[in-house]
């Protein structure tokens, strides 16, 4: 166990972490959205600055374009992303870093109802994230695509890109996008009219959903319960309780880090 223990203990502070920031980042919106602070956190995002340089200002503008875009303000979103694109343009970026603006850039012109130019960036998006090797980001895009089409009444091609996200979700254990993936696929049925297959797509998307939120429970809950049993201890004391807390996910772990490998040497 004592082998595991480290891995065990990074994978729950990476669980306060995610669950931390989004707590913030809802705050954060509520806060943009009330009162007197909406025109004073508009005044702090504005995409008519001069750019900054290197791997701040890009995500300095990503970041930006993001509010933007929660907020509804399409067009201020957009050169944020593009501003972001021409500073990877000019420098030595990776391929990753140009998948995130140009998928963000389809959603925007989803959210316009500009399908067509929504597709063209997805497709964009999707040929980083190949290069990238970075399997959940061509997962996003095929959600985004067949949530396109679906807006469009395009539901056979949305039906292919739900398939196509659910099939690389399932290969690298995303729970949370399969979930997605059979929520779109649940509504596109709908709209086809095979209501048993939609119902069917619905109740696995609910299993998953049901599934995670009792892992990201369990997970914090087991920070808590070290946080109060490590009070007025000793730290040889302290390690034995964390390592008993932590004991019964090692053998998921485990199976992770086997699965991770696997693919991480099917590229090498």
């Amino acid at each position: 166990l004592l082998e595991d223990y480290d891995g065990a203990m990074a994978m729950l502070a990476n669980t306060r972490s995610t669950l931390e920031s989004s707590y913030r980042t809802a705050q954060q919106k509520a806060k943009i959205r009330s009162g007197p602070c909406y025109q004073t956190n508009m005044d702090l995002v504005d995409p008519d600055i001069q750019p900054e340089k290197g791997a701040f200002g890009q995500m300095l503008y990503l970041n930006q374009g993001n509010a933007f875009f929660q907020l509804g303000f399409y067009q201020k979103a957009l050169q944020c992303f593009k501003k972001h694109i021409d500073l990877c343009a000019g420098s030595e970026r990776s391929a990753k870093d140009f998948f995130q603006p140009y998928l963000r850039t389809g959603d925007v012109f989803t959210a316009l109802k500009l399908y067509d130019k929504a597709i063209i960036n997805y497709e964009r998006a999707i040929s980083f994230a190949k290069e990238a090797h970075y399997e959940t980001g061509e997962v996003l895009c095929y959600l985004g695509m067949g949530f396109t089409y679906g807006k469009n009444y395009r539901h056979k091609r949305a039906q292919k890109m739900y398939e196509k996200a659910l099939f690389l979700a399932e290969d690298i254990s995303d729970r949370v996008n399969m979930a997605r993936a059979f929520r779109g696929l649940e509504t596109t049925m709908y709209a086809l009219h095979n209501y048993d297959v939609a119902k069917d797509y619905g109740r696995r998307a609910t299993d998953i959903e049901n599934e995670t939120k009792k892992m990201i429970g369990g997970g914090y809950d087991s920070i808590i319960n070290i946080r109060k049993a490590l009070i007025g201890v000793s730290v040889g004391k302290s390690r034995e309780i964390i390592l008993h807390i932590v004991a019964p996910i090692i053998p998921s772990l485990q199976i992770e880090r086997k699965k991770y490998l696997a693919r991480r040497a099917a590229f090498e």
